[in-house]
């Protein structure tokens, strides 16, 4: 999903790199948001991680934080999680026709409601979703039922950034890219 993705450095001019705002520069952001399959996980009592797929992604790139776009018919028991207290997330986001991808974790999720004028974006978003799945051959009926989804039961899972990994596989694979060691 494509949408507002604010600047890395703040209205003061100066970047805070102490703040969670440092986490995310603006060639993570674009990649979240663009054609990028993304998994987010929340672990379960049982030390389990609990997965969904999101459908979409906004970034605030000054504020490091993460909204994510889930249909709570299919994430139930991790958006239960959430709403039972666990805060921490992690995020994998996936470019299937290069494996290009990182991995966000973040912590203090939150549940929002879903802006109905994140729509369009959000259809935009999952049409270029559809077009990177049928670069390797996973279009048609397979992508479209991934990314079904009822307006109505759409949530946001919003999480603040606390560091980013290189998952790409090769040599930099578990290589932290930004944030807390």
């Amino acid at each position: 999903m494509t949408g507002p993705v604010s600047s890395p450095v703040p209205a003061s001019g100066v970047p805070d790199l102490n703040r969670s705002s440092a986490i995310i520069d603006a060639d993570l952001a674009t990649f979240l948001t663009e054609r990028v399959s993304l998994i987010v996980a929340v672990v379960a009592d049982s030390g389990v991680p609990d997965l969904a797929l999101a459908l979409g992604c906004r970034v605030d790139v000054e504020a490091g934080r993460i909204d994510l776009i889930l249909d709570e018919a299919v994430a139930t028991s991790l958006l239960t999680l959430v709403k039972a207290g666990r805060q921490e997330v992690a995020l994998v986001a996936s470019r299937p026709s290069d494996l290009r991808t990182v991995q966000v974790k973040g912590g203090n999720a939150r549940l929002q409601s879903f802006p109905l004028p994140w729509l369009d974006a959000l259809e935009q978003g999952i049409r270029g979703r559809r077009d990177e799945l049928a670069k390797i051959e996973f279009g048609g009926s397979y992508a479209a039922t991934l990314y079904h989804f009822s307006p109505e039961s759409l949530v946001c899972l919003r999480f603040d950034a606390s560091a980013v990994f290189e998952q790409t596989p090769g040599p930099k694979a578990g290589q932290q890219l930004a944030g807390a060691s």
